[in-house]
C-alpha cells in the first residue's frame, strides 16, 4: 500500500489473512501508517522517503489506516478467509 502524493494507493485492498502488506513512502516527506482497528493495531512510525514498514494482517475483518502527520490520508484493508473476491477501480 504505497504512500505517494500524499495519499495511500490503493485507497481500498482485499487480502486473505495471513498477507503481509508492504507500505513503501514514495514521498519527499515523513509518514506514519497507523491503524488502532479491533482486528489490527499498529502503529509503523515515522520513516521517510524510500523506506518501507510491513505489517501481517492475521485477524479477519476491516482495517481503516490513516496517517498521523497528514489527517486527510486515509485507507482501508479487508482481511478475509477466502480468495473469492475483487476489488473495482475508479470507473
Amino acid at each position: 500500500m504505497e504512500q505517494k502524493g500524499r495519499q495511500f494507493t490503493p485507497l481500498a485492498l482485499a487480502v486473505l489473512k495471513g498477507t503481509t502488506v508492504t507500505f513503501p513512502n514514495r514521498d519527499d516527506e515523513y509518514h506514519n501508517a497507523l491503524s488502532r482497528s479491533d482486528a489490527k493495531s499498529f502503529d509503523l512510525g515515522r520513516y521517510g522517503t524510500g523506506e518501507t514498514r510491513d505489517v501481517t494482517f492475521d485477524t479477519l475483518g476491516l482495517i481503516r489506516i490513516r496517517c498521523e502527520i497528514h489527517a486527510n490520508m486515509h485507507a482501508v484493508i479487508a482481511v478475509l478467509d477466502n480468495p473469492y473476491f475483487a476489488v473495482t477501480d475508479e470507473k
